[in-house]
Parts: C-alpha cells; structure tokens; sequence
C-alpha cells in the first residue's frame, strides 16, 4: 500500500515525540501493525477519501510547507486508534519500562554483592 510509505514515516516521528526511550521500537512496531490493521479493515468513507486525497498530494511533489494534507496526518492518525490501541500501546512502553528498570536493578545488585562497600548507607547513617 503507496499509503503506508506517508504514514509511516509520520507515525515514526510523532512516536519519537513521546520519549519513550529504550521502548521506542516497540511500540512503533505494535503502532505500525494496528495502523495497517486500521487502513484495511475500518475506515470510513471520509477516512478513505482523505487518504486517497492524501495520496494525490504526495503525487504532486510539493514542497512539505506546501503538503496541508501532509501536515494533518498526525491527526488522521490519532482518530485510527481505538481506546484499546492506545492501552496497548501504552502496556508495551510500560513492560518495556519496567524491564529496564529491572535490569538495572540487578545490575546493581549484582555489583554490590562482590563489595563489601556499603556507600554510606548502613541503617545509623538513615536516621
């Protein structure tokens, strides 16, 4: 489909406005995959006919200031995702997230297991 080759490269760089970090792929991967699943199962005839129109913008090899369809993309894209979508992608940053953090936490604990320095940190020093 022509109509991914616009989308995605918009999708990726409203995604990498989110800070999603280490996550990052992920989610634009599950993104990617429900834009796709979106584009062939439910748009509505407004929908498709913005696309279609889209599409003709991008034949006429405007400037991108020029391209106003271009600019309304992000739009277009949110009103694709469902309420479940938007969990889903919200579970995947999340999970990835949480394993980072997992993995620098027993990084850590790893290092401070072969030490027998406490940094400071004995149960005097809290009080």
């Amino acid at each position: 489909m022509r109509i991914l080759s616009i989308l995605y490269p918009e999708l990726k760089r409203w995604l990498a406005s989110w800070g999603l970090g280490l996550t990052f792929e992920a989610v634009y991967v599950e993104a990617r995959r429900l834009v796709r699943q979106h584009l062939l199962d439910q748009l509505t005839p407004e929908q498709d006919a913005w696309m279609d129109a889209l599409v003709a913008e991008d034949d006429q090899n405007l400037e991108m200031a020029e391209r106003k369809l271009r600019s309304q993309v992000v739009a277009m894209l949110s009103t694709l995702f469902t309420e479940e979508d938007w969990r889903k992608l919200a579970a995947i940053a999340a999970e990835g997230m949480s394993k980072g953090v997992l993995q620098v936490a027993q990084t850590n604990v790893k290092r401070s297991s072969g030490s027998s320095q406490n940094y400071g940190c004995s149960p005097a020093n809290l009080v």
